[in-house]
């Protein structure tokens, strides 16, 4: 992941990462997330709520 700052805009502290293609999966005590890289946006990250 390029920039672990977003997550830190969202409250988020990672415990685990793990990187599947252009999807990050992040696991937190709050729960797991993905963030997905999208083209429509150039270096922007998406963040979902798994």
């Amino acid at each position: 992941m390029s920039d672990p700052a977003l997550l830190f805009q969202y409250d988020l502290y990672p415990e685990r990462v793990v990187q599947m293609g252009k999807i990050t999966k992040i696991e937190t005590e709050r729960g797991t997330f993905a963030l997905k890289k999208r083209s429509l946006v150039k270096n922007r990250w998406i963040v979902c709520f798994i």
